[in-house]
């Protein structure tokens, strides 16, 4: 299983660039034979028994009152989980691919596909009839994927706050009880205006952060939920000032402490000032470079360990047929100088400088899915002849971002 074939028949590409992008919900309705083989009520059941050594699978059973109250029971083992969903209750697992291979080798594979710095993890709802969860909303985006049996989705055609920083339960009367980062007022939704969808086996269901949603399992229900970990640019900002600050002792020791007899701030103030400059000019000192480097060494630290450099012959002809490596990650970044720019491409956890003419070029090929003929690649840059070109290929080829398809 692969992003890809998780959004078919969908484009991932218009996936990404109409609804990720654009914060839009997306129903996808697929074969019954869709996620055949990915999971099931049996794996999820030796998940819970047989979670592999150094693994942590959180499990609870949950309990929605007629207030929309939520009652929730942390399972010890497999055998409470079993008895509780017969007494009723909804079963949760957190990041049951922790402890399932197929699951685990489905994130790795999506990861592939999708470049992003926050984690993806796959939680695990188990429903007995008429169970479910009331209207909430999750501050990351997620994927509903129905496995086995039947649930009802109802949920806005948009979310009710852009890139909220909370999960928000909603109870079925009262104020909503919101955390403002901004000064933003949150209203109780009119879920008369939610869509209504149910998801069989086979389907799923993108919600974009924020966006308000309740469902009811319609007889049993198995389904997966892919979550995306929100990843903000504060978020970088912060993971990449934190190696340049915290190994000083001055940014790790406490703030002066003040006895309220004495109301004397002065230290306290002076070090406040000194730690602010010194931030400002640690910020100056940060270009996008850096930045964009600690994004894609996020984005692919699960998949790359930093790859020897490929041992095919390098020398590149013009019959040879090419293709894009399959195990590649490629993202190019294109660094603007005053008078000139550099082209850079990160491949592999490296970064690699590249001749700034040759972006066409690259776009192209980490666009092209099917193997090309090695001079062919002209025509990606018609104004270079193949023996302009044929030192680059050759390169890309040494680097292990293009390998031969024979």
């Amino acid at each position: 299983m692969s992003f890809t074939k998780l959004l078919a028949p969908v484009d991932p590409s218009y996936f990404v660039d109409e609804h990720w992008r654009k914060q839009r919900p997306l129903y996808i309705p697929g074969a019954p034979d869709k996620f055949s083989g990915l999971f099931s009520r049996d794996a999820f059941i030796r998940a819970m028994r047989d979670t592999p050594p150094g693994e942590t699978l959180h499990v609870k059973a949950v309990m929605t009152d007629e207030l929309g109250h939520h009652n929730e029971h942390g399972c010890i083992g497999a055998e409470e989980a079993l008895s509780l969903y017969e007494e009723g209750r909804t079963i949760c697992a957190t990041a049951v691919d922790a402890a399932d291979e197929n699951l685990a080798r489905f994130v790795r594979e999506l990861k592939r596909e999708f470049l992003f710095p926050g984690d993806f993890v796959v939680n695990c709802y188990w429903s007995p009839e008429e169970k479910g969860f009331n209207t909430h909303f999750d501050q990351q985006s997620v994927w509903l994927i129905q496995i086995e049996g039947e649930k009802h989705w109802r949920f806005s055609s948009e979310p009710a706050i852009p890139y909220p920083n909370k999960n928000v339960m909603l109870s079925e009367t009262g104020p909503v009880e919101w955390l403002q980062i901004e000064q933003a007022q949150l209203e109780r939704p009119d879920e008369s205006t939610f869509q209504e969808v149910t998801l069989r086996p086979g389907d799923v269901l993108y919600l974009p952060p924020g966006t308000w949603h309740r469902a009811r399992a319609v007889g049993h229900s198995l389904a997966l939920t892919l979550t995306q970990a929100p990843y903000g640019f504060y978020i970088l900002l912060f993971q990449h000032l934190k190696p340049l600050l915290f190994h000083r002792m001055e940014w790790r020791r406490d703030l002066p402490g003040i006895l309220a007899k004495d109301g004397d701030t002065t230290q306290l103030q002076t070090t406040i000032e000194e730690r602010f400059e010194d931030l400002k000019q640690t910020i100056n000192r940060i270009n996008p470079r850096e930045l964009f480097g600690h994004w894609y060494r996020m984005s692919v630290r699960a998949l790359s360990g930093g790859q020897p450099l490929s041992n095919q012959e390098s020398a590149v002809q013009a019959s040879d047929l090419l293709r894009v490596s399959q195990r590649t990650q490629a993202v190019m970044f294109e660094e603007r100088g005053e008078e000139d720019s550099e082209l850079l491409v990160y491949h592999d956890g490296r970064e690699y400088p590249m001749p700034t003419a040759a972006k066409p070029l690259l776009q192209s090929m980490l666009r092209e899915s099917a193997p090309f003929e090695a001079a062919a690649a002209t025509a990606w840059l018609p104004d270079y002849e193949w023996a302009d070109l044929q030192p680059l290929l050759s390169e890309l080829v040494q680097i292990g971002l293009l390998e031969r398809a024979s």
